[in-house]
């Protein structure tokens, strides 16, 4: 039989999960391996479907737990069935806004990134993407998450940097992406610190932002350590909800 492994098949099936409306996770697994995995016979994809089955079911319970826990929104809702039944949690505007995103320029992606800083209360944003950015695509100054509350000393207001990689919906960021990224913010804290922008103490918020997906061991880490990560789905409901026009100047 044709070995695929399970969190692969997962992939597909969140990547393609756009019924609104309750179905079997067994009939969705199915009409995924179907198209993605074609030359299989109809009986080899049944069998893969139901092999594969009870270790999907659990990795995706898995995931919604983490969501919860991490107060991530989830895109997905399993039920308790056994077989369980699923529904996606996302409309069609923002699945087609999300592939429209990937289609954008580059640099038009870190400027929606600023956008979404300066939307969020950053009171100077600068744009920093270029070829000798260091890493470090964006940068949020002065950002005051509750706006009604302005007595906070400038130093003491957070900081975004970020990083924005407008790629391809089927591109995982990495682990070690995620890893570099790191680094390229404790290089520029660090410079940040010695020209005397920010102080010692100065909360510092580190954003990596993308058009695609994360790969598990790049979420992983991100929450470890504590970086905003956004992919596509996250990035289309941010600019839906903050009225963001793709074609921004």
């Amino acid at each position: 039989m044709v070995k695929i492994p399970s969190q692969v098949i997962k992939g597909w099936l969140i990547a393609r999960l756009n019924n609104t409306e309750w179905i079997s996770l067994i009939e969705i697994l199915i009409d995924v391996i179907r198209v993605e995995a074609r030359g299989l016979s109809t009986e080899e994809i049944s069998e893969l479907a139901e092999d594969h089955m009870p270790h999907i079911s659990q990795l995706l319970r898995e995931q919604l737990e983490a969501e919860r826990v991490s107060q991530v929104p989830s895109i997905f809702e399993l039920d308790e069935e056994s077989p369980p039944y699923i529904k996606s949690l996302i409309s069609e505007e923002i699945r087609t806004l999300s592939r429209n995103i990937c289609n954008i320029a580059p640099d038009r992606f870190e400027v929606i990134c600023q956008e979404i800083v300066r939307k969020i209360g950053g009171v100077s944003n600068q744009h920093v993407g270029g070829a000798s950015d260091g890493g470090i695509d964006f940068i949020g100054y002065d950002v005051v998450p509750d706006q009604g509350y302005t007595y906070i000393p400038q130093s003491s207001k957070i900081i975004i940097l970020g990083q924005a990689k407008r790629y391809a919906r089927s591109h995982n960021v990495n682990l070690n992406e995620m890893r570099q990224f790191v680094g390229s913010c404790k290089a520029k804290i660090n410079d940040l610190k010695r020209s005397g922008k920010i102080g010692p103490f100065t909360p510092v918020m580190c954003a990596f932002w993308t058009t695609s997906n994360f790969s598990a061991e790049a979420i992983s880490y991100a929450k470890q350590i504590g970086v905003w990560y956004m992919d596509g789905i996250s990035m289309a409901k941010a600019i839906r909800s903050f009225e963001i026009n793709l074609d921004m100047h």
